[in-house]
């Protein structure tokens, strides 16, 4: 099986975007790929939904049966009449609160493909184009889901929206993406790496799943700053929020995403964080939002670009 995920920070109450992942009857105006829904069977906690969506233009059909958890504001489920090139497809949906409002949106997907796909996609022939096909296609489609459900449940109009900011960066260093993505998910090897992480204090770490407590070297001083994050070696990709952010922000989350080129690889990190004005005042000085943000993200994009550099001065005096 194959696993990918995906996360996203919602400026929104948990049960509004409960309320979304759960009714399928709006996800073809919500979701461009999305073309309909028809749910074929449904019961208490539980609905059968066919999908059709199109994919490089072309319509793809599925069976998908969901299992409601109200509980734990989540959803399971596991397609009974899989996509053309798959034996097997399960996953969930989860939604978390943050501390001091807002939510975060989950969602894991599992896959195996057959061992015979001649001819049931264009260009695909072998099981492994199947497992590129499929992971192309859930990583542009994931990643485009999570953020329409974020527009929605957030609206145009949000007072909080002017204190929020989301950016992305790039940078290409000339190793494999695999030795880059290793040191990425060590975190606990970082303060013999990176310059400005004094000390890491690892509280879980399964391989996968991340939590630990990085004390950090700023020009206001020290600061310890804790982090849940989850590596996905798979399709190289490490996503993360703060639960316990530096004072300056009441959120901070984002994602690192790796992606071989010729000769390399091409790192991306985005960020995702809203500022909290006052404690911004208390440290810059007079300003206002448009200066406070600026500053942060410069400081996050700073701490970005040092931590890949140090990557490629590790990997360069490895090879020396």
């Amino acid at each position: 099986m194959k696993t990918t995920f995906h996360s996203i920070t919602c400026h929104s109450p948990v049960e509004a975007v409960y309320q979304i992942i759960c009714d399928t009857t709006k996800w073809p105006e919500l979701f461009e790929t999305c073309i309909r829904t028809e749910v074929l069977e449904k019961g208490d906690d539980y609905q059968l939904v066919r999908i059709t969506a199109l994919e490089n233009g072309k319509e793809m059909t599925w069976d998908t049966h969901r299992t409601f958890l109200p509980d734990v504001n989540g959803v399971n489920f596991y397609l009974p009449k899989p996509m053309p090139l798959l034996t097997d497809m399960r996953g969930s949906w989860r939604v978390v609160p943050l501390d001091g409002g807002g939510s975060m949106l989950f969602v894991e997907r599992s896959f195996a493909v057959k061992n015979n796909v001649t001819g049931l996609i264009d260009g695909v022939t072998t099981p492994e184009e199947a497992v590129d096909f499929m992971m192309k296609f859930i990583q542009r489609n994931g990643s485009k889901e999570m953020s329409a459900i974020k527009s929605l449940v957030e609206g145009k109009n949000q007072p909080e929206d002017e204190l929020s900011v989301s950016f992305e960066s790039n940078r290409v260093l000339l190793f494999p993406a695999a030795d880059i993505y290793s040191i990425l998910a060590d975190a606990a090897n970082w303060p013999s790496l990176l310059p400005h992480c004094h000390a890491v204090e690892m509280l879980y770490d399964d391989g996968s799943n991340q939590e630990f407590i990085m004390e950090v070297g700023t020009a206001y001083g020290s600061e310890r700053i804790r982090s849940i994050r989850r590596c996905r070696r798979d399709v190289l990709t490490i996503e993360y929020f703060q639960p316990e952010p530096p004072p300056i922000m009441s959120r901070h989350g984002g994602r690192w995403r790796l992606n071989s080129v010729p000769g390399g690889t091409e790192i991306f990190i985005r960020h995702e964080f809203r500022i909290e004005p006052n404690a911004c005042r208390n440290l810059f000085g007079d300003g206002d939002l448009a200066s406070y943000k600026q500053r942060v993200q410069h400081a996050l994009d700073k701490n970005s670009m040092t931590t890949i550099e140090s990557c490629g001065h590790f990997l360069s005096g490895r090879e020396s």
